[in-house]
């Protein structure tokens, strides 16, 4: 049980600690100051507002994310993912480990950990097989039964969309509800 424990946090930590890197090699920024007292009053959201049209393909300018670039706002929106993940994974090792917590309480949080870990890795692998097919940056959101791809191009066609769609749903499963968007204002 324990090796199990300490597999899970190990992956996640090294996860994160890959997904930082990557956001610190792309943003081509070398200031990495903490901010300053009035840039954690005004504070940063991560909000990513996308609207999918019914033949799939996203509307002109549909993608804003705070003035950032399409790769810096992607690597947030993976740091912020990966540190929620890593928080809740944290909560269900602590009743894992927890002796107060009842037999059924810890099965279940092991099973919700490892849910995590699944979906990760889901993720992981659907944003390679996607990039596989020549998108430079793409971002995979699942939540719930709801999948969101957003893909780094500048058009997309409806074939396109569908073809990651079909794939979204051979790599996750059927039962989910996949979209896909793309940023029209990439390179």
């Amino acid at each position: 049980m324990a090796l199990k424990k300490q597999t899970v946090w190990l992956l996640t930590m090294l996860s994160l600690i890959i997904v930082l890197s990557v956001y610190y090699v792309t943003s081509g920024t070398t200031d990495f100051a903490l901010p300053t007292d009035d840039e954690q009053e005004e504070g940063v959201s991560s909000e990513v507002e996308v609207e999918v049209t019914q033949d799939g393909e996203a509307p002109e300018g549909s993608l804003e994310v705070n003035g950032q670039s399409v790769a810096e706002s992607f690597a947030e929106i993976r740091i912020n993912k990966e540190v929620s993940r890593s928080q809740q994974a944290e909560q269900y090792g602590e009743i894992i480990s927890s002796s107060d917590a009842t037999p059924e309480e810890q099965v279940e949080a092991r099973d919700k950990s490892m849910e995590i870990l699944n979906i990760t890795q889901s993720e992981e692998q659907l944003e390679a097989l996607v990039k596989a097919k020549g998108y430079d940056n793409v971002l995979v959101i699942s939540e719930d039964s709801k999948v969101q791809i957003l893909v780094d191009k500048e058009e997309l066609s409806s074939a396109e969309a569908n073809d990651i769609i079909l794939l979204a749903k051979e790599q996750l499963g059927t039962s989910n509800n996949v979209s896909v968007s793309h940023n029209p204002g990439s390179n």
